[in-house]
């Protein structure tokens, strides 16, 4: 009988691994070749302009939520972030993946501190990477690529290191003035090569950078940006919080 069961779960995995290779094969793109060089370049350039990078280099702090459920406070000049979900509040140096956790009031360690510190620490790179991914293509570890496709001239950045996972590739399609319209992503955490997701719903925040607060994929998939602000200083978000300034 068990024979039985366990031939039977074999089975079923072997089925279901092989519909997913079938749906792999049938709904990915492929990835296309771009040439790197001046033209790459001043795409990258034009995009920098439409959403303030100069902006974004002199923002001191930026605030924001992730589909509601993540909540951000971020000390750039500091490298520190306080991440907040659930009952869990995490003050987090992203450089050196150090800092201080707590539950409601109470600071954890050991293992349950380190815990979430990672957690947070994921939580970081992909939320802030959904905010501000336009400000990163010529982050360290990037290559960008000129690609001509039947939208028009669009933008490949490629990703060899840092963040949760490095080898990303993402294709931006640019509106003529240089604002992303749409990315689509080759990503280690979606099976499906070149899944688009919108960027839409542009706002400028106080200190000039321009923000998408929505971004849509086929089937209804969503990933909102809401309580976006940046400012100079921590009275300018009217915010009080001794740690996050340290």
């Amino acid at each position: 009988m068990f024979k039985k069961v366990l031939i039977g779960a074999l089975i079923f995995i072997v089925i279901l691994m092989g519909a997913i290779l079938v749906v792999q094969y049938t709904l990915s793109d492929e990835m296309p070749e771009g040439i790197e060089g001046p033209e790459a370049e001043e795409l990258t350039d034009l995009m920098f302009d439409a959403v303030g990078k100069s902006a974004w280099d002199s923002t001191a702090f930026a605030m924001w939520s992730f589909r509601g459920a993540h909540h951000y406070l971020w000390n750039k000049e500091a490298h520190l972030v306080r991440v907040k979900w659930d009952e869990f509040t995490v003050y987090l140096h992203p450089d050196t993946k150090d800092g201080k956790a707590f539950v409601f009031e109470s600071e954890l360690s050991g293992e349950d501190k380190t815990e979430k510190i990672n957690t947070a620490w994921d939580y970081f790179n992909n939320d802030s990477f959904w905010l501000i991914a336009p400000l990163k293509a010529r982050d360290p570890g990037t290559s960008r690529e000129y690609v001509e496709t039947d939208r028009g001239p669009a933008l490949k950045v490629s990703y060899s290191s840092g963040g949760t996972t490095p080898g990303d590739t993402y294709l931006w399609h640019l509106s003529e003035s240089g604002i992303p319209e749409s990315w689509q992503m080759w990503v280690q955490i979606i099976p499906i090569g070149g899944m688009e997701f919108t960027w839409e719903n542009w706002v400028a925040t106080r200190t000039g950078v321009m923000v998408a607060l929505d971004h849509k994929a086929e089937g209804g998939i969503e990933v909102p940006i809401s309580g976006v602000d940046f400012a100079m200083t921590l009275e300018d978000l009217n915010v009080r919080d001794s740690l996050i300034v340290k």
